[in-house]
């Protein structure tokens, strides 16, 4: 084959492969017989190969460089310091991390470079140029890095302050955070659905893309279940039909309370939250865009979750509030029993809270004197919005611990204290932190011949 056999000698002159002498062994031996067309296709196959290969420069060898760096003052191996070698021109060649004892290996061909090390607490050190020369032989270093301290012992080095700004994120809020995060479905806090003006939650969520919110036409009809539907709307996937002549046509989306499943919209009337408790509110229309955490049977009609502003699971009351109040008792149109109190509201459960009040009566707040006008007198309550808005309505329920006055201890029957049943009714309004408030409580309601009324005014300050 033209040029095969000056190929062959210049590999085995260049390389010393003496087997290419079998390759014009197999040449001759074939050149001639019935598959000589075959064999000589594939011998100029190899032969272009072999022209390739022959004009091919065989790598050098790589130098393997072995290094220790070493305190300068102490003679003390450094760790974790970085080696980076440097060509004649400052180019990066390859980089190591000294292990504790301080030693580091790097590869490199024959040339001439420089080693740079950076320590923490160690002065930037680069070396002098360092020749590697041809062979496959070790080639051993010694860096020695001056501490800082050992230069410049009594000048301390000043950190460039670093300043984090963020808004305060609260920790119940951190799955709604994330959520939103994800540029999926719509997502909506109380700051911003203030601006609104909402009564209700459904006056939220109908702003939110995915859902339409509609009047219930089967409001006082039976569901499947034999319970009432009693949802004065319904909640609906976007570009559903808007009549409904059946709950078995609605699609209800499922709904979350502070990441706890409930169920879905028919079962659940969103509404019975009342809006001063939410927080935030998420809105999934589709089962593709609904986090894995609200993946679940019934999705693909959408999913809707609320976030309550004391931000723990199934706890849906108002934050932590602490006020003062003055008040008496309303009788016959003369007030008597004046009394200050101070009172804590916090959320217990579900929708209620916990409403404990204590007060200081004297019968200097008030017009007449009366077994009530006591040292103290002590309230224990729970209480629960009843009806949203700008002024929300709530209803509560508890007991009153009176001590009566010494001088009436005869007539209260020689009792300490006296226990009396009460329910209250009040309405608020949110002014930012601070919410006024009256409040008129019903005691021993019970009994027409022990009954009273109180009335009182004051302010709570959320905390």
């Amino acid at each position: 084959i033209p040029g095969t056999r000056a190929a062959i000698r210049l590999l085995r002159a260049m390389s010393g492969f003496d087997r290419i002498d079998r390759v014009t062994a197999v040449y001759r031996h074939v050149n001639g017989s019935k598959c000589q067309r075959s064999i000589m296709a594939a011998f100029r196959i190899l032969s272009t190969l072999l022209v390739i290969a022959s004009v091919v420069q065989f790598p050098a060898f790589a130098q393997t460089i072995r290094g220790t760096v070493l305190d300068d003052s102490t003679s003390r191996p450094i760790g974790a310091a970085e080696v980076t070698v440097l060509d004649t021109l400052g180019v990066v060649v390859t980089q190591a991390i000294s292990d504790s004892s301080g030693r580091f290996r790097v590869a490199v061909t024959p040339g001439s470079y420089t080693f740079r090390v950076l320590r923490i607490g160690y002065t930037p050190t680069v070396t002098t140029l360092l020749h590697s020369p041809e062979g496959p032989e070790l080639l051993s270093v010694v860096i020695r890095v001056p501490s800082v301290s050992a230069l410049e012992p009594s000048v301390p080095y000043a950190l460039t302050p670093i300043v984090v700004e963020a808004p305060p994120v609260q920790r119940f809020l951190a799955t709604f955070r994330r959520h939103e995060s994800l540029g999926m479905g719509d997502q909506v806090e109380r700051r911003e659905f203030e601006e609104w003006n909402p009564q209700q939650v459904t006056d939220v969520v109908r702003r939110l893309r995915g859902f339409t919110v509609l009047p219930n036409v089967n409001f006082g009809r039976l569901l499947p279940d034999g319970t009432t539907d009693m949802r004065e709307y319904v909640l609906d996937v976007t570009g559903r039909p808007h009549h409904r002549t059946s709950a078995l046509t609605e699609c209800p989306p499922l709904v979350y309370l502070d990441g706890a499943y409930l169920g879905n919209s028919q079962r659940i009337d969103i509404n019975t939250l009342p809006i001063d408790a939410v927080e935030a509110i998420e809105a999934y229309g589709r089962p593709v865009e609904t986090p894995v955490e609200y993946q679940r049977a019934g999705n693909e009609c959408g999913v809707v979750a609320l976030w309550t502003r004391s931000g723990e699971p199934g706890e849906t009351g108002s934050p932590f509030e602490l006020g003062v109040r003055y008040g008496g008792t309303v009788a016959g149109g003369a007030f008597v029993g004046g009394r200050f109190g101070i009172h804590l509201i916090t959320p217990f459960a579900g929708s209620f809270e916990f409403y404990p009040a204590l007060y200081v009566v004297s019968s200097a707040f008030s017009r007449y004197q009366t077994p009530e006008n006591s040292s103290w007198m002590a309230q224990l309550a729970l209480r629960t919005t009843i009806l949203s808005g700008p002024v929300p309505l709530y209803l509560g329920g508890g007991t009153v611990l009176v001590r009566p006055d010494p001088a009436y201890l005869a007539v209260m029957d020689d009792v300490e204290i006296d226990t009396r049943y009460m329910i209250l009714v009040g309405a608020n309004r949110q002014l930012g932190f601070a919410r006024p408030f009256v409040e008129a409580h019903l005691l021993d309601f019970f009994s027409s011949s022990s009954v009273s009324a109180q009335l009182y005014l004051g302010f709570g300050m959320q905390f």
